[in-house]
């Protein structure tokens, strides 16, 4: 009996549909195998830790060596633009201040270089143990399991970069609508990185291995890079329209202005504001100001920032030291 109730078990396995396939190379098949072992013998895979590639070839790379200021820039771009998503995706989409500490640590890489075939490959995983975010307290919860922030950021830059090199006439306004909900640091971060291997006419394979998941796949081409770099500038994605308020130290219509603001002192160009809004505001005047913020990467890997006022939302002068004047009597 037990027999046949296991014949028809199998039969009706036999006739379920195929799952979607996940899987795109040969290597990816390797690592559901090995994946499914350990699933069997810790009942989880997420013991094992994400891992990625950074594959660099073309022109700009002879056999297996590389310019070594250009990869240092390739790779630390690469990790401004995984953090940058990972503040974006935990709702931190402003390019103004620095990414949060526990942001940081949480998208952190570490790199292991090794040669490839015609190729340099870098080899990138999580500075943080798999399962420090998904089973915190050592227990993984059963259900709304967390996933590592590392794992989220590199998958969404891996598809931005994928749906960036593909773009056609007809998706650009797709493509420019994804880099503005990840906000102007994001796109800042991949404006400097396809600026940098375009100037060093190289190629960019990357890929992203996630415990239980598929392997998020792009490519990037010289040619395609040096695209991406002036769509994010002529289309300005790189840039942010934002309130800023502070105290005005000094006021021009020809030099940049100096605010003090809480982050600090503020250089502000103010060009774009007519003569009466610049004459509206004195030297120690609380200013708010309408600032469109540029960030753009240099190719020494520095970046500028360039804020630009826009408009004079309003002005407030400083309370009068003096006592108030008694009438006569």
């Amino acid at each position: 009996m037990a027999t046949s109730d296991a014949f028809r078990e199998l039969l009706a396995r036999a006739a379920r549909p195929l799952p979607a396939a996940t899987w795109s190379e040969p290597e990816d098949l390797v690592r559901l195998g090995r994946e499914s072992l350990v699933a069997d013998e810790h009942g989880d895979a997420r013991v094992l830790a994400s891992d990625g590639t950074l594959r660099l070839h073309g022109p700009g790379v002879v056999g297996h060596a590389v310019d070594l200021e250009e990869a240092g820039a390739i790779s630390t771009l690469w990790q401004r633009a995984v953090t940058a998503v990972g503040a974006a995706i935990d709702g931190v989409t402003t390019a103004r201040g620095k990414v949060r500490a526990d942001i940081r640590a949480r998208t952190r890489l570490s790199l292991v270089a090794a040669p490839g075939l015609g190729s340099v490959v870098l080899s990138i995983a999580p500075k943080s143990p798999p399962l420090l975010e998904v089973a915190p307290d050592g227990a993984k919860p059963l259900v709304d399991v967390p996933r590592p922030l590392a794992d989220q950021a590199s998958v969404r830059l891996v598809e931005l970069l994928a749906e960036a090199a593909t773009a056609t006439p007809e998706t650009t306004e797709t493509v420019s609508s994804h880099f503005r909900d990840l906000g102007p640091r994001v796109a800042s971060a991949l404006q400097g990185l396809s600026s940098t291997l375009a100037d060093g006419e190289i190629s960019l394979d990357v890929a992203w291995r996630e415990p239980e998941a598929p392997t998020a796949r792009a490519s990037l081409s010289a040619s395609q890079a040096r695209w991406l770099k002036e769509f994010i500038e002529g289309r300005e994605l790189d840039a942010s329209i934002d309130d800023l308020e502070g105290v005005a130290v000094t006021v021009s219509n020809k030099e940049r202005w100096l605010v003090e603001t809480e982050l600090g002192p503020e250089r502000i160009v103010a060009s774009e504001l007519t003569l009466d809004e610049v004459r509206r505001v004195q030297p120690g005047d609380t200013v708010q100001l309408r600032v469109r913020t540029t960030t753009r990467t240099q190719a020494d890997g520095t970046t500028r920032t360039r804020r630009e006022a826009l408009e004079v939302l309003d002005v407030i002068q400083p309370d009068s030291t003096e006592p108030p004047e008694t009438p006569n009597e």
